[in-house]
């Protein structure tokens, strides 16, 4: 199960119920809600459906009604990418470029990189 802080600044106009909604209408099935005073707490039972989450169709939904989903923060530190076998022309790329490369075609990276290294190995 994993808990992840969904924050409302009108919290006061929505409810549980919507934010359920939501949520199941993306097929993200919440084992329970708990209220913060700035949002909620969901837990999920899969992990599974965090991609869902923060996946760039929930979010669009989740922002239209003023959520804010944040990556609980042990994920944070589980989520590394690694490639192999990539084109000689990103290694002469330094990181803001990829970093800029990456972010508006992926809506869960927002502001979520935090390094990227690079690191070619003699073929």
């Amino acid at each position: 199960m994993t808990q992840v802080k969904i924050k409302n600044a009108e919290k006061s106009t929505h409810t549980k119920e919507e934010l359920l909604e939501i949520l199941n209408h993306h097929r993200i099935y919440a084992r329970d809600i708990k209220d913060t005073r700035d949002g909620y707490v969901v837990i999920i039972a899969k992990d599974d459906k965090l991609d869902l989450l923060f996946g760039k169709d929930c979010s669009k939904d989740l922002q239209a009604h003023n959520y804010t989903a944040s990556l609980p923060p042990q994920l944070k530190a589980n989520r590394i990418i690694l490639l192999f076998k990539l084109d000689d022309h990103i290694y002469s790329r330094d990181e803001e470029d990829i970093s800029q490369e990456i972010q508006p075609k992926n809506d869960y990276t927002a502001g979520a990189i935090s390094n990227i290294s690079t690191s070619q190995t003699q073929k």
